[in-house]
Parts: C-alpha cells; structure tokens; sequence
C-alpha cells in the first residue's frame, strides 16, 4: 500500500493534480487532489457523465440499452426520466413509495437477523445470508414477491445475479484489450 501511495504522490509531483491518460482505447482522467475532485464532481458533473462503452457491459445490456450502464445522453435522460416518474406513479406518491421500502426493508433485516442468530457462536460466512437479503428487497420492489431463505426461484436470481457480477469482473482485460474478445475465457 505504501508504495501505492508513493507512486501516485511521484506520478502527481511529475505530472500534478490532474492528467489524462490512455487504459487501453479509453481516455481517462486522473484527479489527484481534492479541489479538483470537488469542481469535476460537483460543479461540472455533466461534462464528465457518462459511461464508457465497454465489452462486458455491451454484451450484457445489449449495447448500452439500460439505464446503469448506457451513457450520459438525451436517450439515458428520458429511461431516467421515466424510472422516476415510475416510482413517483407508484402508491399514488413518494411518501407510499418509501412505507413500501421500509416495510420491505425492515422484513428482510427481520429475517436475516433470525437467521445469523440461528448460527449461534460457530463461525459461518454471512455473505449468502446478506446477499439473500438484499436481493428479496429488490425482489420485492421489482417483482411484488417475497422469498424464504431456501425458495428455488429467489436462489434462481441470485444465480443470475453472480453471473452478471463474474462476467463484469471477467471482462476487465478485454475492456481494456477489445481485440482479446475473440477468446472466450473458458481456457482459464
């Protein structure tokens, strides 16, 4: 870590506070202090929006057709548009909105608290316990169903989801190397 933190204090002396530079066919820009961070962020957030097209992301949204991985245009602006005014539609307000979330929410800590206790002083691995429950919340906003624990359908969208996760981490020399997509990556 230390010789991180070194590296990037020399890149910054010989460089300074903001540079760009090449990560494969990506420009990219490196903001090395915290002014700069706060006028890029705050102050012209739409002048650095955006999404850059990458391989993993265009195969799993079917070219940048979503709302999380497209970028910044008129397009991403009416899908954002619509998604707001979706939630605001749903329960007649946002108020509704929320009671619907907390309920939600506060069901699936509910459950999740029961079954960490369950374990009782042997060691485990929460993260399926977490992962579950996080993912019937979502569940439960998209979807209007609730899963138990062992339900074949929840593990069932678990499953997709870890997939999606392991293609976007897979991917991350092919986003940078494009031309490495002719291998699939089975030959690992």
């Amino acid at each position: 870590m230390w010789r991180a933190a070194y590296t990037s204090g020399r890149i910054r002396g010989e460089l300074g506070p903001l540079f760009g530079l090449y990560v494969g066919p990506h420009y990219t820009l490196v903001v090395n202090n915290h002014r700069h961070a706060r006028e890029v962020l705050l102050q012209r957030g739409r002048d650095f929006a955006g999404r850059p097209n990458m391989v993993t992301t265009s195969l799993l949204t079917r070219g940048g057709k979503d709302i999380a991985f497209s970028d910044y245009s008129p397009l991403w602006k009416l899908h954002r548009r619509l998604v707001h005014n979706s939630f605001t539609l749903f329960g007649e307000g946002t108020s509704r909105v929320f009671l619907v979330l907390l309920s939600a929410v506060l069901s699936s800590v509910d459950s999740l608290c029961v079954e960490l206790l369950s374990n009782g002083s042997r060691g485990f691995d929460p993260s399926p316990a977490v992962t579950r429950a996080v993912t019937n919340v979502v569940c439960t906003l998209v979807f209007s169903s609730t899963y138990q624990p062992g339900d074949s359908e929840l593990q069932e969208v678990i499953r997709y989801n870890n997939g999606i996760v392991e293609t976007i981490a897979r991917g991350g020399l092919v986003d940078i190397y494009p031309w490495m997509k002719v291998w699939d990556g089975s030959e690992e």
